[in-house]
């Protein structure tokens, strides 16, 4: 569907708008209009200006753009390096529970807990196959968890030192 307007609004900043504001008139030809009424006047759509009569347009300039994006920018590094700092910290705790906590028999599942690093994310775990078998248990073997309990203990210290961030 094709609409052709022949038409456009134009108001300048400079006119005054009144109690009027709200009735500004956009008009169309009606060539293509069959109503015999309609032939001799215009299509008429009103276009609302604001959302209340009478209000007036307010215009708004905003300068200096490319030092509020900058300034912005600059925070968001400054954030990112302090939420990096806390999330080290925090998982480098975890790790040093997780590995008290472990059970050792061999020395295996204390030696592969690590923690693996990428942005704004921290993974501690292990590869060993039967690290799962050890934290949840078995039907044969009595829960012996290490990680859980871990991160739990940290938690309210990683909450709390993300709220304290300023920037």
């Amino acid at each position: 569907m094709i609409v052709r307007f022949y038409q456009i609004l134009k108001l300048k900043p400079s006119e005054p708008m009144g109690r009027n504001a709200s009735k500004q008139v956009l008009t169309q030809p009606s060539k293509y209009n069959k109503d015999k009424r309609r032939k001799k006047q215009n299509l008429k759509h009103r276009v609302t200006l604001g959302s209340m009569r009478g209000m007036p347009i307010v215009t708004v300039k905003i300068t200096g753009r490319q030092q509020l994006l900058a300034a912005i920018q600059e925070a968001n590094k400054q954030l990112e390096a302090a939420t990096e700092s806390v999330l080290d910290g925090t998982a480098g705790n975890v790790e040093a529970d997780a590995k008290d906590n472990s059970p050792v028999r061999t020395g295996r599942l204390r030696n592969s807990i690590a923690i693996k690093k990428s942005k704004l994310r921290r993974e501690i775990g292990t590869d060993v196959p039967y690290s799962g078998f050890v934290e949840l248990g078995t039907y044969k073997q009595k829960a012996q968890p290490y990680l859980f309990p871990a991160s739990e203990k940290n938690r309210p210290g990683f909450i709390r030192d993300i709220k304290a961030i300023k920037v």
